[in-house]
């Protein structure tokens, strides 16, 4: 330690109005200021203010005072001689005390020590205070009294030495009962303590619990900074004497699925935003499938999305889109296997160079997967049913392709962020899926304990976001994020906007990325589907109900073989009631159930790695339903 490691801190520039020493507020504030330079500079971690005056505050590290500096303070002192055999022998020590403060009313036995060749306690004037203080930490910490010296710190916190040989502070065994000691019976809410194992030095500081501010802007320093294993969206919720988080990322490389879930408008496509910033920063290509009636909040997006990644002009783009992606996962499993490699990042990056990672947003997935129930009662050539038949088979072939993504991507540089309000089966995300998306995003400041459960490892030992942050009025944009290898933390998204340039969040990246990243597609048409383009990828969506019922109303419309066969054969097999062959839309809502059959088949088959295109399965199972006369 260096001879005169004081250092000196100017209150001038920090308190420009004047600082107190005897104000709490003051002091407390100047704490704060003091840890957030210690998280900026590791040199003053564990330095703390010895003295203060208007104008300076002298911080040192702790346990650079002396013995006799630290000792409590008192208006008289006795030092009485006692039985030497006692020493290290708890059951006799407590007698001595007993019987001494007994015999010396006003005194408390504060320690006991050797002094020469004599074993002696000390007994001192201590104010009630001071003494609760003392019974609460020996409590807490589970020590005696007597092996407790304490005495005020300049912030009217305390500083504790424990004397007792051999005690060791461990969290998992003290810090909950101490912590709570602190808010109850030696400070109020919002107290904290530092804890100095090696020195047995705990100092206890006034303060208030952590919270946010009005919105979390972007550090200035994380711009740039985004990589494969640094997403960067959030910050945390500030450790107590902070007022400042740590900032909270994405590991895409070791998880690459994302669940992000949460109420309306609690600030779910504020945090996806971030995460498109950043993957887009650290070099993935995007695909991108939403309702399109809501596909607005992605239109920023267009220019780093990749050839026929945009998914959000209908539910038939959507499952274009994920077809699409699951055979670009079998392409690039023939290559990881080709080259002898575990995954996608094993790869030379000569190699991940023309193939760069994918990120998959798929965004209110209850719009586009959730199961549908087909009404009852009507008539088969009813444009409702006929609307909710199809319906139902987009929904099913969009659920089975979410679900083989996450069982296939992972390893070959595909990552996927599912995004819904409700993460239910209902909602199309049933456990098959949820149990592959290991980072989890939970949005609100108020979440029902279902959702938690569902979204989170261990909803129970989880935390959630304070009273005191809703009561601030600060909530919004809150949640809490459950990352592999991090302990869940409650945090805040990241959020700016620009008024006087009329800019949004969504606004602003696009603005940083267009000056850092080329776009992906020159003609931004690209990234589209046309609709026969669809149709050769699905032959399924021919029969989208829209397309048959504009073709039944055109003036223009004649005869074809669907129209005239009546469904998918001459003899009408297809015909449930065998009466009549059917027609048209009809006909069209027949070749529906035969689809649904069909997912619910490839629902119900093993998945060979070999056999990674649903398209193909798709196909193959439609060849085999036909033959059969489905």
């Amino acid at each position: 330690m260096d001879k005169n490691p004081v250092k000196k801190i100017s209150l001038k520039k920090l308190f420009p109005n004047g600082f107190n020493p005897d104000n709490g507020e003051d002091t407390m504030r100047l704490n704060v200021l003091l840890q957030e330079k210690a998280a900026a500079n590791p040199a003053l971690n564990g330095y703390t203010i010895i003295r203060l005056d208007h104008d300076t505050a002298y911080i040192a590290p702790v346990g650079y005072e002396t013995e006799d500096e630290v000792a409590e303070t008192a208006q008289d002192t006795k030092v009485i001689g006692v039985d030497p055999t006692a020493q290290g022998n708890t059951t006799a020590l407590r007698k001595i005390v007993l019987d001494l403060q007994n015999k010396n009313e006003g005194y408390t036995v504060t320690e006991f020590a050797r002094k020469g060749i004599d074993y002696v306690a000390y007994l001192r004037q201590l104010d009630e205070k001071t003494i609760t203080v003392r019974y609460a930490l020996a409590d807490a910490l589970q020590v005696e009294p007597y092996e407790l010296r304490l005495k005020r710190t300049p912030e009217n916190g305390w500083h504790v030495r424990v004397l007792k040989d051999g005690f060791e502070f461990r969290a998992s065994k003290h810090h909950a009962r101490l912590q709570e000691s602190i808010e109850t019976s030696i400070g109020k809410e919002g107290w904290w303590y530092q804890a100095f194992a090696e020195q047995r030095i705990i100092i206890i500081h006034p303060g208030k619990l952590p919270t946010f501010p009005a919105r979390v802007e972007y550090n200035s320093g994380l711009w740039d900074r985004n990589t494969v294993k640094s997403i960067y969206f959030g910050m945390k919720l500030p450790d107590r004497g902070r007022e400042t988080g740590d900032p909270l990322a994405l590991n895409l490389k070791s998880s690459p699925g994302i669940l992000v879930a949460g109420e309306t408008s609690g600030g779910k496509s504020t945090v996806i935003n971030s995460i498109i910033y950043g993957a887009v920063m650290a070099g993935c290509v995007l695909a991108i499938c939403d309702d399109e009636d809501k596909s607005v909040d992605f239109t920023y997006a267009q220019p780093w999305v990749m050839r026929h990644g945009y998914g959000c002009d209908g539910k038939d783009s959507i499952v274009a889109v994920l077809t699409m992606i699951m055979d670009e996962c079998k392409r690039r499993a023939e290559i990881i296997k080709q080259e002898h490699k575990m995954n996608y990042w094993e790869l030379d990056e000569s190699i991940r160079k023309d193939m760069p990672p994918i990120m998959l947003i798929c965004d209110e997935i209850a719009q586009w997967a959730a199961p549908i129930t087909v009404p009852a009662g009507l008539a088969k050539d009813d444009p409702t049913r006929i609307a909710a038949e199809y319906e139902k088979g987009i929904h099913a072939m969009a659920f089975l392709l979410l679900r083989r993504i996450t069982q296939k991507a992972r390893f070959t540089g595909i990552c996927f962020l599912f995004a819904a309000q409700s993460p239910t089966a209902n909602n199309g995300l049933d456990p098959s899926i949820r149990t592959n998306l290991t980072s989890k995003i939970l949005l609100g400041e108020t979440v029902s304990d279902d959702i938690r459960k569902l979204v989170l490892k261990d909803a129970r030992k989880a935390p959630k976001v304070p009273e005191n942050v809703k009561a601030d009025g600060v909530g919004k944009g809150t949640g809490v994020a459950e990352l592999g290898g991090i302990e869940p933390a409650v945090f805040k998204g990241y959020y700016m906007d620009d008024p006087e340039r009329d800019m949004t969040w969504a606004d602003i990246l696009c603005e940083r990325l267009e000056q850092h990243v080329p776009h992906v597609c020159e003609n931004l048409d690209d990234i589209h589907w046309t609709r026969a383009e669809i149709i050769e990828r699905i032959p399924f969506t021919a029969f989208n109900p829209d397309d048959v019922f504009m073709e039944d109303m055109s003036d223009e419309a004649t005869d074809d073989r669907l129209s005239v066969e009546g469904g998918f054969g001459e003899d009408g097999r297809d015909v449930a009631d065998r009466d009549k062959p059917l027609t048209g839309a009809a006909a069209a809502a027949h070749a529906l159930n035969v689809e649904a059959r069909i997912a619910q088949s490839m629902a119900s088959q093993p998945v060979a790695h070999s056999g990674l295109s649903g398209l193909d399965a798709l196909d193959a199972a439609g060849r085999d339903a036909a033959a059969r006369g489905l």
